[in-house]
């Protein structure tokens, strides 16, 4: 799996970019009546919390982070506001594509710290031949 470098963090676009040129949370709240509608302050909360762009988060590191997340059942969008229901096209899966005989749907997860986090699209590939993509790492 591809990292950034120390100091660094995935944006919105995959791109490693430096931690202090990191867009503002709401993470800094210090209880539940400061924070935004449709989110709650926690103190231990996931550093991967679900969002338009990756509303199921498979792989996340064991981080608390304290401060405002989405509600359950809300997603963060990419105004960052938490919303129920995004808006746009839904994100291409493997769910949701059909693929010619022979070969078989693969995704590989793009993971970040700072949701958003675009997910690369789905792709047929011939069965048994899955290779990850190098030129997406830094």
């Amino acid at each position: 799996m591809c990292q950034c470098k120390p100091g660094h963090a995935r944006d919105s676009r995959g791109v490693c970019i430096p931690m202090a040129s990191c867009p503002a949370r709401s993470d800094f709240a210090i209880d539940n009546t400061t924070c935004p509608a449709n989110e709650e302050f926690t103190h231990c909360g996931s550093a991967c919390e679900p969002s338009c762009q990756n509303p199921n988060p498979e792989f996340c590191t064991e981080q608390c982070v304290a401060g405002c997340q989405c509600k359950k059942g809300f997603y963060r969008n990419d105004e960052n506001v938490c919303v129920s229901e995004c808006s746009g096209a839904p994100q291409s899966t493997c769910d949701n594509v059909k693929c010619p005989a022979g070969t078989e749907c693969h995704q590989v997860p793009l993971n970040c710290l700072l949701p958003p986090c675009p997910q690369p699209p789905p792709k047929c590939v011939k069965k048994g031949k899955f290779f990850l993509p190098l030129k997406q790492c830094d």
